[in-house]
């Protein structure tokens, strides 16, 4: 599956989702084993023992790596077989392993030339707990549709005034009424695409205090920001919300988002009311329900080749694919 660059650094957990036991998860269709050796440092590994092909993912940690619930085959870090308890293995066993970088609470991964990792940082988003008093809500959701459909959904919000009629704008058209009061712009700036809508005031005027953008940067970043109405207190109004995507297999991807809030100004309950409501509701019944029916309606075909109808709010994901593409024939040639 090539419709990704790999030359990237990729998320491959949030940091509180590797504990004691290894954590399974396919990226760009390879079967991968996350887990912390007895010092909590954090591995990435091919999960087929080389052997008679076992699931390392179904093992357990031990003294030096993971071992193999086969045969008991046991694997560093670096993939290399530290262990064969039974009989000797040959030398230079070994699993793939990839280069994993754990900061701030991001477990990052790089899926390409692992020569080519060498002196690239991975994303730093360490201001974003920057911010006193706040809680972060880090949350995980598999998207049943590819990774470029998720690029498509974010990066035009205009959606959520009819997808979320039900959820966000709690049976209205509270939504759709303010999009139609709106104006729409896509640039490139600095390599990343911002997909902006500004709306209107009661007076028909456009102020530069309300508004919503999505920033994309390659290969699957986006940060969503908005602007209030001033009359909002500045605490109560929310932080940006940060998106990334991981291919997971050709029709899936991991989805993760932070959403921040100020427990001062809401109810004890807010953090599991916000994560239902996102999770169950906005993206679970709503946004991956579309997006499935779209992928099952391409039927594994370019959005291009069906020859879609454009509109001007498509030109921000249009943008994106087109740096995606652009990326992806860089590293394969083709």
């Amino acid at each position: 599956m090539q419709d990704a660059p790999r030359n990237h650094w990729y998320l491959a957990a949030w940091s509180h989702e590797v504990g004691d036991r290894p954590l399974r998860r396919h990226y760009f269709g390879v079967p991968t084993v996350l887990f912390r050796d007895q010092e909590e440092r954090i591995a990435v590994l091919l999960d087929i023992c080389p052997h008679r092909f076992a699931a390392l993912s179904d093992g357990r940690v031990v003294a030096g790596g993971i071992e193999c619930p086969y045969h008991g085959l046991r694997f560093g870090r670096d993939g290399r077989c530290v262990d064969s308890p039974l009989t000797q293995a040959p030398p230079h066993t070994a699993v793939r392993s990839f280069p994993v970088v754990e900061r701030d609470g991001f477990i990052w991964f790089w899926p390409g030339d692992p020569d080519r990792a060498e002196g690239v940082s991975p994303p730093d988003y360490s201001h974003l707990k920057q911010h006193e008093g706040y809680r972060f809500l880090m949350m995980y959701m598999r998207q049943h549709s590819s990774f470029l459909l998720g690029v498509d959904n974010l990066m035009d919000l205009s959606h959520a005034a009819f997808l979320h009629r039900s959820s966000l704008a709690q049976g209205t058209d509270a939504i759709v009424d303010r999009y139609r009061r709106a104006r729409y712009s896509a640039r490139t700036e600095d390599g990343k695409v911002v997909s902006r809508w500004e709306f209107l005031e009661e007076d028909g005027s456009f102020q530069p205090h309300r508004w919503i953008e999505s920033v994309w940067e390659a290969p699957a970043r986006i940060v969503i920001s908005q602007g209030f109405d001033r009359r909002i207190p500045p605490r109560i109004r929310r932080l940006d919300g940060l998106h990334l995507l991981t291919p997971a297999t050709e029709g899936e991807a991991h989805y993760f988002t932070i959403e921040a809030y100020d427990p001062a100004f809401e109810p004890d309950d807010f953090e599991d009311r916000m994560r239902i409501m996102l999770t169950h509701n906005v993206f679970g019944a709503e946004d991956d329900v579309a997006m499935m029916r779209v992928a099952e309606h391409m039927a594994g075909r370019g959005l291009m080749e069906m020859e879609p109808v454009i509109l001007p709010s498509d030109k921000g994901a249009i943008l994106a694919r087109r740096h995606l593409t652009r990326l992806v024939k860089q590293e394969t040639g083709i």
